[in-house]
């Protein structure tokens, strides 16, 4: 660790401790996770889901980057970018100025597009939650990937998963199968609390969290959501008789589109909650320009064209989008990634909307975005399988 100098510490959680710290190399900020637990090996402090996840996915703009990985003897030093601040902090800064609508759209935009990567990579978080998303000059950033876990996993899911406020109703009832929904779950609640600076449910253990739930959303029915009702009876217990409530009450100066994507987000049953892709096409984003990842069309030896870099125009800004590249482990062009995809139907939703959903804006920059995409999106429909 000679490389970097201790500057202060940042927090502390079950995991590690983190400090901030300057590289002596490149002159630059950068935040250091000390594990507590202890490693014995370099094999295995490379085999940390943590570091393989972000390993992985390192050049997404949403998701907190991977500097280094250093070992000293047993000890084990995570170096991430350094984000000025979390949201917690920013919420707490800003007490009694509640964020408008415009900034709480951003924000979400640039986690549901980190969202969305990450489980497109085999990845969800499990623990979502304010202090966990960095923010640094209006960027946002999912960190502390420290609970990450492969969709594909095998292995049970354990119950502790998340702060309690922001735990999915399936993880509370001790259900050992479930998957990315409870990151969207979670960014339900993160969503209600931006807009109104308060917990959406406040629960004080497991079964006062599933009594606010209740009381917010009402009781799930067996035809609304009969694994949970079955979850429920597993450990002898019954939801409360409640309607729920109108969530213009909770949210009277947020718009109709906002309740909307709150409630689909926090609905009981996971599959009828929304993917990450599903909620950035959600009318409360209609403003935002959702660009597609910059991933190559055509395989053509393991060697395609990526689509360019887009710049867009919104609210008289220019931003320019550009997404990972491949990391030379798999070839990511459509027709590969359809062969080894047991989800086609989100594929060819993707490459028709590359054509007709960016955009739903009216803008003019769209025209643009489309031109500079239409003639590798042209071959690709010209070289689509059979029943595309």
């Amino acid at each position: 660790m000679e490389q970097y100098e201790k500057i202060r510490e940042l927090g502390s959680g079950s995991y590690g401790d983190v400090f901030q710290a300057l590289d002596k190399k490149s002159g630059e900020f950068v935040a250091v996770k000390k594990l507590k637990k202890k490693i014995f090996s370099l094999d295995e402090s490379r085999n940390l889901k943590e570091v393989k996840c972000l390993r992985k996915m390192n050049n997404h703009p949403n998701i907190v980057k991977l500097r280094n990985l250093v070992k000293e003897h047993e000890d084990v030093f995570i170096v991430f970018e350094y984000m000025e601040s979390d949201l917690l902090k920013l919420m707490k800064e800003r007490a009694g100025q509640n964020f408008s609508e415009d900034e709480v759209r951003n924000l979400c935009f640039q986690v549901f597009r980190g969202l969305h990567y990450m489980h497109r990579q085999g990845y969800f978080h499990r623990d979502l939650k304010p202090s966990n998303l960095l923010v640094s000059k209006g960027v946002i950033k999912i960190g502390d990937l420290g609970m990450v876990k492969e969709i594909d996993s095998s292995l049970p899911c354990t119950d502790y998963v998340t702060t309690r406020w922001y735990r999915a109703p399936e993880v509370l009832l001790l259900s050992e199968i479930y998957g990315p929904e409870v990151d969207m779950w979670a960014m339900g609640a993160i969503m209600f609390e931006m807009l109104s600076f308060r917990i959406l449910f406040p629960g004080k253990n497991s079964a006062d969290q599933i009594y606010r739930i209740c009381q917010v959303i009402g009781r799930p029915t067996e035809n609304s959501w009969p694994l949970g009702i079955q979850l429920a009876s597993n450990l002898n217990w019954k939801f409360p008789q409640m309607g729920g409530v109108n969530q213009r009450e909770l949210l009277p100066s947020a718009s109709r589109e906002s309740i909307s994507l709150i409630s689909w987000l926090c609905s009981w049953n996971p599959h009828m909650r929304p993917t990450a892709a599903e909620a950035l096409e959600h009318p409360f984003f209609r403003s935002c320009h959702f660009v597609p990842r910059s991933v190559p069309l055509l395989c053509n030896n393991f060697e395609a064209v990526a689509f360019p870099t887009a710049t867009v125009t919104m609210q008289g800004r220019s931003l320019t989008y550009s997404e990972v590249p491949n990391d030379g482990q798999l070839c990511p062009c459509f027709k590969c990634e359809m062969q080894r995809t047991n989800n086609d139907q989100w594929i060819i939703n993707s490459a028709k909307s590359a054509t007709s959903m960016i955009y739903k804006t009216g803008h003019a920059t769209t025209t643009e975005i489309l031109a500079s995409r239409m003639q590798p999106l042209q071959q690709l429909m010209m070289s689509r399988p059979p029943g595309f």
